[in-house]
């Protein structure tokens, strides 16, 4: 994900220059391996409490929750981990 932040623009700036030559940054995630997602998670304890808008993106997009419904009150969507093992795993 590229956002207009001077960090995220720099990283896209090295996968472009390195294109061919090394593997991009970041993490690819097998849906299927919830051990993975529990290793990178824990990894990473410290950007919980420096989090951004991007970070909050990178959740959405990671393929960890699913859209469970719409809240009548707010009308905002409501959203939940995909599968108990997730939760479990997370929590």
């Amino acid at each position: 994900m590229v956002t207009l932040e001077a960090e995220s623009l720099q990283t896209w700036a090295t996968v472009v220059a390195a294109a061919g030559i090394a593997p991009p940054p970041g993490f690819v995630f097998n849906l299927s391996d919830l051990k993975q997602y529990q290793q990178a998670f824990q990894q990473t304890p410290d950007r919980l409490a420096k989090s951004t808008p991007v970070h909050v993106a990178e959740v959405f997009m990671s393929g960890l929750l699913q859209l469970t419904g719409i809240n009548q009150k707010t009308q905002q969507p409501v959203y939940d981990f995909k599968t108990k093992e997730v939760r479990r795993l997370l929590n």
